[in-house]
Parts: structure tokens; sequence; C-alpha cells
């Protein structure tokens, strides 16, 4: 390998795990990531000492000018604590991060590391397509694939300002996140759980004093989706959990930060009935259903939002 450009900023890449079951996903997530040669490249486990003795045996190695280290979560369990180990175990100036069951794309690093050339920029995050699309269910509205880690049907198509990036592909101004108190550990994702937000807060805290985040859709992953998450069950699940973590982001933030999900409420509502009107009028059952599951989705994320909150 020729190694990374000279007037590069130094990188490092943080992947986080904490269950067996995706090990060969690992695998493919760190190699993927290593043939982007960053300077570093950390695998943080999640309180799980049978992955660590694992990763740490097979995974712990110098490649190239990259150097892999694994380390365990100092923290709470959940991504959020994980998250926060890696930034405290590094010294780049540049912090990525991708899912333990993502890939890299070729120049996911160039594109995703180029736009902090602006001193203004804080965050830059990427684009994550679904490694297997065909695997989503006919009934399955795209305007909702965050509800599996995945870019959805209406973001931008070039570099764009955004309120926040999506966690499985995004990097950090290192010396931003030090003047935070990185990743709120009551949000996020905590083993199995269908809770998320962690990044959103984070990049509305970093939003100040004319502070940017930018979306580089160039920069992308592909992210590996359990089939147990693409079904009705989990899609509400992850729904009624996206409402909560939202909630207590508008109660900590306040109700202004919450402008992007205003607009996608008014827009999934209109996509619903444009959709369910379409789709009844041709007798298209799998149209009937991707509106009927755009109107639930809504309908259960406003319902968390609105459940009351007990302390």
């Amino acid at each position: 390998m020729e190694g990374p450009p000279p007037n590069r900023p130094s990188v490092s890449v943080i992947i986080c795990a904490h269950s067996l079951n995706r090990w060969e996903l690992l695998q493919s997530a760190v190699s993927s990531a290593i043939a982007e040669e960053p300077d570093d490249l950390l695998v943080v486990i999640d309180h799980n000492q049978v992955l660590f003795d694992k990763a740490e045996q097979t995974l712990r190695s110098t490649s190239g000018s990259t150097q892999v280290r694994v380390i365990e979560n100092a923290n709470a369990p959940g991504l959020s604590g994980a998250r926060n180990t890696g930034i405290a175990s590094t010294d780049a100036t540049i912090i990525a991060f991708i899912d333990d069951d993502a890939e890299v794309l070729p120049g996911w690093i160039g594109h995703l590391v180029a736009p902090f050339s602006d001193q203004s920029v804080v965050a830059v995050g990427g684009r994550a397509m679904p490694a297997r699309p065909e695997r989503f269910p006919a009934w399955w509205p795209h305007e909702y694939n965050w509800v599996v880690g995945c870019s959805w049907t209406g973001l931008p198509d070039a570099l764009t300002e955004v309120r926040n990036v999506i966690g499985c592909c995004m990097a950090f101004r290192r010396d931003a996140l030090l003047q935070t108190d990185g990743f709120d550990p009551a949000l996020g994702r905590v083993g199995s759980n269908a809770a998320g937000c962690e990044e959103t807060e984070l990049c509305i805290r970093l939003r100040k004093d004319g502070a940017r985040v930018l979306y580089e859709p160039r920069a992308t992953v592909l992210h590996h989706i359990d089939e147990r998450r693409l079904t009705a069950r989990y899609f509400m699940r992850r729904c009624w959990a996206e409402g909560r973590s939202k909630a207590r982001i508008s109660r900590t933030l306040g109700g202004s930060s919450l402008g992007p999900e205003r607009r996608f409420a008014v827009e999934a509502l209109r996509r619903s009935l444009s959709t369910g009107a379409r789709a009844t009028l041709s007798m298209e059952w799998s149209g009937i259903a991707r509106a009927a599951a755009l109107a639930g989705g809504l309908c259960t994320t406003g319902l968390g939002f609105a459940w009351p909150v007990r302390e």
C-alpha cells in the first residue's frame, strides 16, 4: 500500500461491537476500513469478554500504515459509552465511525475527510446503503430506512449542510468532540434494544457559533441488515423507540431542535395519502401496505414522543 495522502489530517476509525453473532461481519468491517489506510483503527468491545479475547487475538495488528487496536468499553454498557471510550483512546485529528455490520466502499475516508478543510465543519456524514436491498419486504416504505440504519428516500444527492449525521457512517473533528461530553449515555443502543438518536443529540450540541454538519453521499458504506429487523414488529418497535429518544432530546435541548422531524412528519403524511390513493385506485396491494406502514410508523413515533415520561 502507498499510504495515505501526505496532506490528509490524521484519521482514526472506530468500530464498536458487542456480540459474537456478528463476528464475520466485524471482520469484514475491519478489513474494509484497513483498505482505506486510516492512521489508527480501534475496535471497542462492549462488555463481552469472550468477544474481546477473540478480537484481541485475531484483529490486533499493524497493516501497512494502520495500527489496529482492540480495547474494552471503559464506560457503562451501550453504544454511546463504547464510542466515548474510543474517542478518549485516540489523538487523531478526525475520528470516523462505522458499525460492526457495515463495510466501507473505496474512497470512503477521502470523501468523508475532504470537507473538514473548511474549519467551520465539525462533522460529516455519509451514505449508508443496504448491502442486500432485495431483502426488503414489498410493504417497506424506504422513507423509513433509518429504522435499520440506512439512508432514506428524500436525502440530497450532493454535499449538503444538514442537522445531523447517520450513526453507521460519520466523522467528527476531535477537538470539537472534546469540547462536549461526547455521546449521551442515556441515548443510543444498549445490546440489541431499538434505541437511537445519540448522534443526532451530539450534532445538535455541536452546531453552535457557526459550526456546520455536512452530508457527503459519496462517502458510502454498505450496511448488512439482519432479516429479523425487516419485520413489521421491529419496524414499529424502532419507531416507538425513536419517538422516546426524540422526546428526551426535546426536553434537554428544546423543541426547536426537532424541525427536521416536523418536516419529515408532514412529508410522510403527504406520501402516505398520495401512495395510498394511487394504490387503491389501481388495486396494488403492496402500495396500500406501504401507505399503511408510512402512516403507522408516523403514528407510532408520535405516540412514543408524546407518551408520559417517568423519571
